[in-house]
C-alpha cells in the first residue's frame, strides 16, 4: 500500500485524550494542538474533512491547511474500515518495514486520508498517526492517542451520514483552501474584538464564502463552519465584507469562486520594563 513520500512530517504532535467539541452549527470540531480540524457534512458535496495546523514555530514550517470533499458511503466504509485495522493484532515486520499504513480515503480534488503506525522497540505503536497526503507537496501526520483517533473515525461516520451529492452549480469553481484566490486589497484590517482582548481570550473561526466574479465576496455566502465566540464570527465577517480578491476563472472564464479559509485570533505578549503586556 503506497504510504506518504518522506520527508513527509509537516506536522507532528500527539495529542492528548481531547474530546470533539460542540461546533457553530453542524458538525465536528477537533483539537489536536498544534493542528485543528473540522468535519462537516455538505448539503451539495458530501462531507468536508478539513485540518489546518496553527503554529510554525511548532511545526517547523508555514502553517498548511488541507482540506477536501469526499463522498459520504465511501467516508462511513472507509473509517469503518479504519476502525477494523486499528483494532486487528498487525504480524512484526518481516523486512525493513517501519509503518503499517491502513485502507486510504481520496477526495475530490487529491487529499487522501488514511492512519498508520510506527515500529519502535520492538512494537507497534499503540497511538496511530492520522495522515493527510494532498496530491502535491507535504503530508501532514498527527500523532493522536488511540480514542482521539477512534473519535475522529467515530464522527467522520456520523458526519459523513448527513452529507450528500449534488450536482454542482453552474458558474460555480470550488477552490482548494491551498489554492484559494489572492488577496489584492482590503477596506480596513482584521480586528481583534476589544472586549475578548481586553479579557485574554482566544479562539478561531473556519468560514466558508463565494467570491463574486468582481473579487468582492457574497454577502450572503458567509457560512461559519466553526466559531468559538460570535464577537470573533462578527469580526470576520466584517473584515471580508472589505476585502477584495483576485477573480477566479474556469477554462478561461470568469467564475465564482467557493472558498474556505480559517481565522486564528492570537495574542502577542511582548516584554515591558516591570513584566509583560498584549497587543
Amino acid at each position: 500500500m503506497r504510504g506518504p513520500t518522506l520527508p513527509f512530517l509537516a506536522a507532528i504532535t500527539l495529542a492528548a485524550h481531547l474530546h470533539a467539541q460542540a461546533p457553530v452549527g453542524k458538525g465536528a470540531w477537533f483539537d489536536w494542538v498544534f493542528v485543528k480540524a473540522i468535519v462537516v457534512p455538505d448539503s451539495a458535496q458530501g462531507v468536508l474533512v478539513w485540518a489546518a495546523t496553527i503554529d510554525s514555530a511548532a511545526t517547523g514550517s508555514a502553517r498548511q491547511d488541507y482540506s477536501d470533499f469526499f463522498d459520504p458511503d465511501s467516508t462511513v466504509a472507509w473509517a469503518g474500515r479504519a476502525r477494523q485495522d486499528l483494532d486487528n493484532t498487525v504480524p512484526a515486520p518481516g523486512d525493513t518495514t517501519t509503518w503499517h499504513f491502513g485502507p486510504m480515503l481520496a477526495g475530490r480534488v487529491g487529499v487522501t486520508l488514511f492512519l498508520g503506525r510506527h515500529w519502535a522497540q520492538g512494537q507497534w505503536d499503540r497511538d496511530p498517526y492520522l495522515f493527510f497526503q494532498p496530491p502535491a507537496g507535504q503530508t501532514l501526520a498527527v500523532h493522536l492517542f488511540r480514542d482521539a483517533a477512534t473519535k475522529f473515525l467515530g464522527q467522520a461516520t456520523t458526519q459523513a451520514a448527513m452529507g450528500l451529492i449534488a450536482p454542482p452549480k453552474a458558474g460555480l469553481i470550488v477552490v482548494p483552501t491551498a489554492f484559494a484566490p489572492r488577496q489584492v486589497s482590503e477596506r480596513q484590517p482584521l480586528k481583534y474584538p476589544e472586549g475578548l482582548r481586553q479579557n485574554n481570550v482566544i479562539g478561531d473561526v473556519w468560514v466558508s464564502f463565494v467570491v463574486d466574479t468582481d473579487g468582492t465576496v457574497m454577502p450572503g455566502s458567509i457560512r461559519a463552519l466553526h466559531a468559538d465566540k460570535p464577537g470573533f464570527l462578527e469580526a470576520v465577517r466584517a473584515y471580508l465584507l472589505g476585502v477584495r480578491f483576485a477573480p477566479s476563472y474556469d477554462q478561461n472564464r470568469l467564475a465564482q469562486a467557493a472558498v474556505r479559509i480559517p481565522f486564528f485570533f492570537r495574542l502577542k505578549i511582548v516584554p515591558t520594563c516591570c513584566g509583560v503586556t498584549d497587543h
